[in-house]
């Protein structure tokens, strides 16, 4: 989440269901390994091919990235954001990448 958007809302979300499956699980988070680097339009009423274009260079790795990785949700819609986000990792040097999410939106 930018950091903007996480002020105004004051929580994130996929950031607290992230910590507390690592409480559960005893994993560590690395919620450092990967940042927004700008802003982008909100995804919500875009198009799947949209949402592609909507992230298009907003993530930067900026830590090391292990082989196996979670990318954590709350919701999964179209898989764009988890896409993008996994073609950044597995650049970065991650094998094996998996999606947790509490919901996924039909369709």
């Amino acid at each position: 989440m930018f950091p903007a958007r996480r002020r105004k809302r004051g929580f994130n979300q996929a950031r607290d269901i992230a910590e507390s499956l690592s409480k559960a699980l005893s994993i560590p988070v690395g919620s450092d390994v990967v940042r927004r680097v700008h802003k982008v339009q909100a995804q919500r009423g875009l198009s799947r091919e949209a949402r592609l274009a909507n992230l298009s260079g907003v993530f930067k790795v900026c830590g090391a990235v292990p082989e196996r990785v979670a990318i954590v949700d709350d919701v999964v819609t179209t898989g764009a954001t988890v896409r993008i986000l996994a073609s950044v990792l597995r650049e970065a040097g991650a094998e094996e990448i998996q999606v947790w999410a509490l919901a996924r939106t039909p369709g």
